[in-house]
């Protein structure tokens, strides 16, 4: 799972609180701002809504406004188990459990959002040039993550080159699969290619994990539009967010990007929790991150551990191994962005700062990366957008 920033809305924050139902706050009085929130488990993950509005707003009392909330909360959770249903790699019944299961140039019936998800991870493939890519399945069970077993204990557990080169030739037809429309049904064709691993015939396989919660927020953002919240956010598994507009129009929500490298010695933590912040609203994101899901082990025998994480660079089969230990999209598609962060990981500081001068300058973009001990931070962000709350990181 990827790990998001923690976001704070004047002082709240978000993941952090409670879970209230839709009941207004004790005391609430007629034309102050109210606050629901919820919390919902699914995908394995933790979904946090939350909603403001006016206690009584264009003639609808209180009454109305709980019923409204309630109503919304039940779309939502019966469109996440539904997201979930359809898209994750291990239910079996599952879009992708049974497009992963087919043989190779087979033909899988799939739903309207499976097809919606899977062009936009095409097309993100094409915008990234291939750093993003949805079809390291082999790669990224090899080595333990996504439930392929155990982390690896030493590099002699490693899988061997031989067996990732097949994996990312296999992984690299991704750009073969063909989306088909016919008669109100949605088809995904599987490429002909395959490889053979230890004597094992393999086709490609998927995991859209990552892409789904933001194409999740995406949705859940519309459903605040359809039942008239102006006024509320959605986090989905800290890694992907949706958020409209503080309860007070003049103020925006602050959000803080976690950081990457907090130290800690007996007496806690030496470092702020997030390493800068800025505000948004009425706006989608989306941050992946190398200091959630990984884990630690001296490969090179040179007495000092390594990180290997759960995003994958397609380039190499393996870990990324680039320096960036964070990367954070703001603005546009909250499921494009998802594609997007993990695929500016994957490219390194140098070209992920050219990709997002050239590609990305309709959207706020931060990553955090690590030459040597030093750490550093790029972003297209003007001075004044944000504010640096760690010193560490510098440009």
């Amino acid at each position: 799972m990827k790990k998001f920033i923690p976001a704070i809305c004047t002082g709240l924050m978000l993941p952090a609180l409670l879970c209230t139902g839709c009941n207004p706050s004790n005391g609430a009085k007629q034309g102050m701002s109210v606050m629901r929130d919820t919390y919902m488990f699914v995908m394995n993950t933790d979904a946090a809504i939350k909603v403001y509005d006016y206690f009584v707003k264009d003639g609808v009392n209180d009454e109305q406004l709980i019923a409204k909330c309630r109503a919304l909360y039940n779309e939502i959770g019966q469109l996440l188990t539904e997201l979930e249903s359809e898209m994750s790699a291990t239910v079996q019944t599952s879009d992708i459990y049974r497009f992963n299961a087919a043989a190779a140039g087979e033909r899988v019936e799939i739903t309207v959002n499976t097809f919606n998800v899977l062009s936009i991870a095409q097309d993100t493939y094409r915008l990234t040039e291939g750093y993003y890519n949805p079809a390291v399945y082999y790669s990224v069970q090899a080595y333990g993550f996504n439930g392929g077993g155990a982390f690896p204990k030493s590099a002699e557990e490693f899988p061997p080159e031989s067996q990732i080169a097949e994996y990312i030739d296999l992984s690299n037809h991704f750009s073969d699969l063909v989306l088909e429309q016919s008669e109100g049904k949605y088809y995904a064709v599987k490429p002909q290619y395959t490889v053979t691993v230890n004597d094992v015939q393999l086709s490609l396989k998927l995991d859209l994990g990552g892409v789904v919660k933001g194409y999740a927020a995406d949705m859940v953002s519309a459903l605040f539009d359809k039942y008239g919240f102006e006024y509320a956010n959605f986090n989905f598994g800290s890694s992907s967010m949706a958020f409209k507009k503080y309860p007070n129009d003049a103020q925006s929500i602050k959000l803080v990007f976690s950081n990457p490298r907090r130290r800690y010695d007996q007496n806690g933590y030496l470092d702020p929790e997030g390493y800068l912040y800025c505000n948004v609203k009425d706006t989608c994101v989306s941050s992946s991150g190398d200091y959630e899901n990984y884990f630690l082990l001296d490969a090179d025998g040179d007495g000092r551990e390594e990180r290997y994480c759960h995003v994958f660079d397609p380039t190499t089969g393996r870990p990324v191994g680039t320096g960036v230990m964070s990367a954070t999209v703001i603005g546009g598609s909250a499921a494009q962005n998802d594609c997007l962060t993990t695929a500016l990981m994957a490219m390194g500081p140098e070209r992920a700062s050219a990709f997002i001068t050239e590609k990305l300058f309709d959207r706020r973009v931060a990553f955090t990366y690590s030459v040597g001990e030093e750490l550093k931070l790029f972003t297209n962000m003007q001075q004044g957008e944000y504010t640096l709350l760690d010193s560490r990181y510098h440009s």
